[in-house]
């Protein structure tokens, strides 16, 4: 436990004093994705240290990363977009719902924003099934993308009436998801 937590530390303190991460930080090849997954880790270190030691370090630095992401220019780049928007959804549910009690009422309404656009975008493709990713059970794009989306709707479950339907279909793309593993333990992807 106590080198879980000194993790937690190390990390939470490596984010405060590191910019928001965003795509133009990273090379040609999905900078998005490679921009998303260390802002989505500060976003969960930073907002979880906070939830233990109330240091308003923590969260305004947790907050800022979060509503950096109003500033990249799309969040849908047209390669791994499933994966950024899981990774959008996660990062703003887990944030939303950690900082819930720092986050003004104008900031709530811009993450809710945020939240609700990315988890709609999933929500819908998801519906029409059209990408790979949508019915691809055991592949790690379904259970990231939708993961997210039942985080999104979990955190905003008794302010937006749509996110009752987006935990529903994400309850059963990834219970499908889990059902794909081989008999003997083996996996599609290691």
């Amino acid at each position: 436990a106590k080198e879980c937590f000194d993790t937690l530390v190390r990390n939470a303190k490596r984010y405060t004093s590191t910019p928001a991460p965003k795509p133009s930080d990273y090379g040609q090849y999905s900078p998005h994705l490679y921009a998303i997954q260390p802002l989505v880790g500060g976003i969960e270190s930073m907002a979880f240290y906070w939830l233990i030691t109330k240091n308003d370090t923590y969260a305004l630095a947790a907050k800022n990363y979060m509503l950096s992401l109003r500033q990249w220019n799309t969040w849908l780049p047209g390669s791994d977009d499933d994966l950024i928007m899981g990774f959008v959804c996660r990062g703003l549910a887990v944030g939303y719902d950690w900082l819930y009690d720092y986050l003004q009422p104008e900031e709530k309404v811009i993450v809710r924003s945020m939240i609700r656009a990315a988890a709609t975008w999933i929500y819908t493709e998801s519906l029409r099934e059209e990408a790979s990713w949508t019915r691809a059970y055991a592949s790690n794009h379904l259970a990231i993308t939708h993961s997210g989306l039942g985080l999104a709707g979990l955190a905003l479950w008794e302010e937006l009436p749509d996110s009752e339907s987006w935990v529903s279909l994400a309850k059963t793309k990834v219970e499908k998801y889990l059902d794909s593993g081989c008999p003997d333990g083996g996996w599609g992807e290691g």
